[in-house]
């Protein structure tokens, strides 16, 4: 449990979400020096206040400051949450902004929120402590540091950014960045009592492509499907490259049912999609497996683990199919080798 700060002037928040400043009259004032687009519309800001993430994990994430109020900790309803360091609190630290007449610009200010492992800033426990450009902030395990960045800082963190959290090839999430984020929709679902779906996918006879058209075709086809990916899925949906020629996907608030259709949507979009390499047609197939949480477990080793075995199931009954796990699967394959 968090410690209470017997002189902190602001109130221990325990479990829940901690109240807008008072002299915010409720709403969140946008104090971004130049309005910034998303990452992914390929525009950057001039100049952003923002915490990158230094270390764990977590690190090379961006968290740009746009609002006046901002909270750190591990919960899954933080503005800030870092659900992979277990040293942080539920609700850590608080980013405020204001705004000083004087000076006519915006000054950061960041206040521990009563936290078990307090906040640090460059080496110093502080309850409140005002933000300059480079300042190292330290919540639990995790570093972040403050900083304003120009316009060529801007793209550098971006692509940086990108590189960390994106496959290159295929343009989705790595598998440690689809991870972190699929451990936070398992706590946000199994809070709320909603379910939450994997699928483990493979591409059938990949081997094959590289060997019969050579790896540069065996790169594009993995592009290609990854694009499909992109499409087939919603806004939320998570999927990453697993790794070779294999793809997880999240799907938050799905039951095993619901996952099954969306699973069969892609397995015949590939299937009837057209692949092509230097004048050639190249026939795709995929085979995937699913689990569903809670039915199937809570743990994502495990949920990945089961959804894995009934990919197996799918490879094993003549591929390029869908298959759920089911407590007879253990039995089921008992004994039997792998099939490529």
């Amino acid at each position: 449990m968090d410690r209470d700060l017997p002189n902190s002037p602001e109130p221990e928040y325990g479990d829940s979400v901690p109240p807008l400043p008072a002299d915010s009259g409720g709403e969140e004032l946008d104090t971004t020096i130049h309005r910034a687009a998303p990452m992914r519309a390929g525009r950057v800001p001039k100049a952003c206040a923002v915490l990158i993430v230094l270390n764990g994990p977590e690190i090379g994430n961006q968290f740009p400051l746009r609002r006046t109020r901002y909270v750190i900790g591990r919960a899954p309803d933080a503005d800030i949450a870092i659900r992979s360091d277990g040293q942080i609190s539920r609700y850590h630290a608080r980013i405020t902004i204001e705004y000083d007449e004087s000076a006519h610009e915006p000054t950061y200010w960041v206040q521990d929120l009563g936290s078990l492992n307090h906040t640090v800033v460059n080496g110093e426990i502080i309850e409140r402590h005002q933000l300059t450009d480079r300042d190292k902030i330290q919540v639990g395990d995790t570093t972040v540091r403050f900083a304003i960045l120009d316009e060529v800082e801007a793209h550098f963190h971006a692509a940086i950014q990108k590189k960390l959290r994106f496959d290159e090839l295929t343009g989705l999430l790595t598998r440690q960045s689809c991870d972190i984020a699929l451990e936070s929709e398992l706590h946000r679902c199994a809070q709320r009592g909603q379910p939450i779906s994997v699928l483990m996918m493979d591409i059938d006879f990949f081997r094959a492509v590289n060997e019969g058209y050579g790896h540069q075709a065996g790169s594009a086809v993995l592009a290609q499907i990854g694009a499909l990916l992109d499409k087939s899925l919603r806004g939320f949906d998570l999927v990453s490259r697993f790794g070779g020629e294999e793809f997880l996907v999240g799907l938050p608030e799905t039951t095993k049912e619901q996952a099954g259709v969306i699973a069969e949507r892609i397995r015949h979009g590939i299937e009837t999609a057209t692949f092509c390499w230097q004048g050639e047609s190249i026939q795709i197939t995929i085979s995937i497996g699913i689990s569903e949480s809670p039915t199937d477990g809570y743990d994502l080793n495990e949920l990945v683990k089961k959804a894995d075995l009934a990919l197996y199931r799918s490879k094993h009954s003549g591929r390029n199919r869908c298959s759920a796990w089911d407590e007879e699967l253990d039995q089921e394959l008992d004994g039997e080798s792998d099939v490529a």
